[in-house]
């Protein structure tokens, strides 16, 4: 039998916890709520319109579409990030909820050059990158066109990509990251 010491759960639990936390961006709202606590954003991502004042839909999924460039590694700098986001213009495209299994990897990782899943809709960004989409309730992945490719950079522990669940009569917000010009 292996002793793992105390101290070592204790920083995994911690790590975890700290994990889920930070990764639970995506607020589900109903088609009557506006949620919106900004304060665990940064100030560059504050700065951003946020876009809920244009929500028309009352179910489905909307949200905003963002581009990373640069540097955003964490400093007690405040000078040195020199990384810059930045809404944008994409065609968004919504399939049935689509696994690792399901796509054909292209140049490096978070995109594809084919998704072999139901396509359910096809809608663009505005300028100020918000979008959305009508859907009737079930699970939907979606996918960003950046040149001739799609790209999705999360995943679920089943392998599922930028998944959201849509429920009768509910809004869920999915926050698009486009993070590959990015270092962290």
């Amino acid at each position: 039998m292996i002793k793992i010491p105390f101290k070592m759960i204790l920083i995994s639990i911690c790590f975890f916890s700290f994990f889920l936390f930070a990764c639970s961006d995506n607020d589900d709202i109903s088609s009557t709520e506006m949620a919106g606590d900004r304060s665990h954003k940064s100030e560059k991502q504050s700065s951003l319109p946020e876009n809920d004042d244009k929500i028309t839909i009352s179910q489905g999924v909307w949200g905003n579409v963002w581009f990373w460039e640069g540097d955003h590694m964490p400093s007690t700098d405040e000078n040195s990030s020199t990384g810059t986001i930045s809404p944008v213009t994409r065609e968004i495209y919504i399939h049935e909820a689509t696994t690792i299994t399901d796509v054909t990897a292209a140049q490096g990782p978070s995109f594809y050059s084919r998704i072999n899943t139901a396509l359910i809709a096809t809608i663009s960004s505005d300028s100020d990158g918000f979008y959305e989409a009508t859907l009737p309730p079930g699970a939907y992945s979606i996918f960003v066109k950046e040149n001739d490719l799609f790209y999705a950079n999360s995943f679920t522990g089943n392998g599922e990509i930028n998944l959201v669940t849509i429920e009768q009569d509910r809004i869920q917000k999915y926050q698009i990251d486009i993070t590959y010009q990015a270092a962290f």
